[in-house]
């Protein structure tokens, strides 16, 4: 009986080729010896993930990994995840210092390097420039912190031109994890220059954007990048340190402008992030269904109702929404409550056929024995109306300076309840949530609705948050609702 292993090597390679997953040439590597070195499976396992920070071992590591894919260049497909963390709110408070060596890198290396720079689409005017940041990452043997003025440094962020270097060689990525590779202006008091008009100061972000909103480029230099990635993660800052918030200084995320790095990119489906914010920092949105992003996981929330609406709207098609709200304990006293859950709730419905997984569960439950309330379940139709329109008038007074932000007036006319959402198939809310959706806005709003009676079609998981029996005689009502419809469905089967 013939065996993959006998047919020749050239045969074999051309079969790993269409492999695309790392997980099924591992499955297929570790049927034989010979397979695995056909799989070249070491070089799989060292080049599958390069993370980057502003360590020295770690920029020693991946300065090895981009001198040996530009030395065989084969090498970059098999990159698959990019990790990138650097501080640079915090690079612009306390200047890094770094110790070097005197050794400088091979001059082929450096024409290496030199040749990787203009392929990645960087102006030639910068290519000396940005060589010249790379030479001193190889020179590096140590770094360490030390506090300094409130004055931006002008030290070079190495950890990032080291990332866009190897985003450049390496077609194959599917996901990236990085924290935002540039300031929040609103976040640094004395930082007053426009970063747009100074993209160069930070080579990653410039690069991405690129990227991302540039069809064209990099031009004739070099191939297009980041063509696979479908999974984006941020990572956010920590507030740890007691000096920064003595100094009044908050890590605040601009996450449209984050998200607009990565937005239109073809193959992107996923978003994450650790936390949301409720301070809006930089970009006040993106423009409606501009992405194919369909996943957003948000680990936190404490964003106001128009931001989260905002986040829903760039979706084209939005499949997945998990978003916990009420973020974590701050001074351990937090009873957070959305200013218009009913213009979440909108938001959602414009994508009523497709959203298959809806978490809004609760991320902190305060210590409290009376009920809090989420949502007004009790308010007219029109006071309702008025409410959010007054919300929605002072966001977009606000986003004013960039109107193709602001999301179109009939999103807000909608009619609909929880029944309508056809693909739903996993829910997780908290009751009261649960119930205002079940009820329904505008002429789909039913009073005297059951639970029971407005469940989505396709729905096979609910889990209920923030529901203690005997608080509220109406939520007990619809709790047992459901307990009866559960009891029936087995009976009938």
């Amino acid at each position: 009986m013939a065996r993959l292993t006998d047919l020749p090597t050239e045969i074999i390679l051309h079969i790993i080729s269409y492999l695309q997953s790392y997980d099924d040439i591992a499955a297929l590597a570790a049927q034989s010896s010979h397979l695995y070195e056909s799989c070249d499976m070491r070089a799989r396992a060292r080049f599958r993930q390069i993370c980057i920070t502003n360590n020295a071992k770690h920029l020693e590591s991946a300065f090895a990994a981009l001198i040996d894919i530009l030395k065989q260049p084969y090498l970059g497909r098999y990159v698959r995840h990019i990790g990138y963390w650097e501080s640079v709110t915090k690079i612009y408070k306390d200047p890094t210092f770094c110790e070097f060596n005197t050794s400088s890198p091979a001059e082929e290396h450096m024409r290496m390097i030199r040749a990787a720079i203009y392929r990645a689409g960087f102006p030639s005017n910068l290519i000396e420039r940005l060589a010249t940041i790379v030479k001193l990452i190889s020179g590096i043997t140590s770094r360490r912190e030390y506090h300094s003025t409130s004055h931006p440094a002008n030290h070079p962020l190495l950890a990032q031109v080291l990332t866009a270097l190897v985003i450049s060689v390496a077609p194959e990525v599917e996901s990236m994890a990085l924290s935002q590779p540039f300031l929040s202006k609103i976040a640094v008091p004395w930082h007053t220059d426009s970063i747009d008009c100074k993209r160069m100061k930070f080579p990653l972000q410039w690069l991405l954007h690129q990227i991302n909103n540039n069809d064209a480029f990099p031009g004739a230099p070099g191939p297009k990048l980041l063509r696979k990635l479908w999974d984006v993660y941020l990572i956010n800052e920590t507030e740890d340190d007691t000096s920064w918030r003595e100094d009044r200084v908050f890590f605040k995320t601009d996450l449209f402008g984050f998200i607009d790095l990565f937005h239109r990119l073809p193959s992107i489906e996923s978003f994450g992030t650790d936390e949301l914010k409720a301070s809006v920092v930089g970009k006040h949105g993106l423009p409606f269904a501009s992405s194919t992003i369909s996943r957003i996981r948000i680990e936190h929330s404490l964003a106001d109702s128009m931001n989260l609406a905002r986040i829903i709207c760039l979706c084209k098609q939005l499949r997945e929404f998990r978003c916990p709200i009420g973020g974590r304990s701050i001074g351990g006293n937090l009873a957070y409550r959305l200013t218009s859950f009913r213009t979440i709730f909108q938001a959602l419905l414009v994508h009523r056929k497709t959203l298959e997984v809806l978490d809004l569960g609760v991320a902190y439950i305060p210590f409290k024995s009376k009920t809090v309330e989420r949502v007004p379940l009790d308010l007219s139709e029109n006071r309702e109306k008025r409410e959010q329109m007054q919300s929605i008038r002072i966001a977009n007074e606000m986003a004013l300076a960039d109107r193709s932000v602001q999301l179109p007036d009939w999103i807000w006319d909608q009619t609909g309840s929880l029944a309508d959402f056809s693909a739903l198939k996993h829910l997780d809310l908290e009751l009261q949530y649960l119930l205002y959706m079940t009820r329904g806005v505008g002429t789909a709003r039913d009073d005297e609705y059951q639970l029971a009676d407005r469940l989505p079609p396709q729905l096979e998981h609910l889990l209920i948050g923030e529901y203690v029996r005997n608080q509220n005689v109406e939520f007990d009502k619809q709790v047992d609702s459901l307990k009866l419809l559960k009891r029936e469905q087995r009976s009938a089967a």
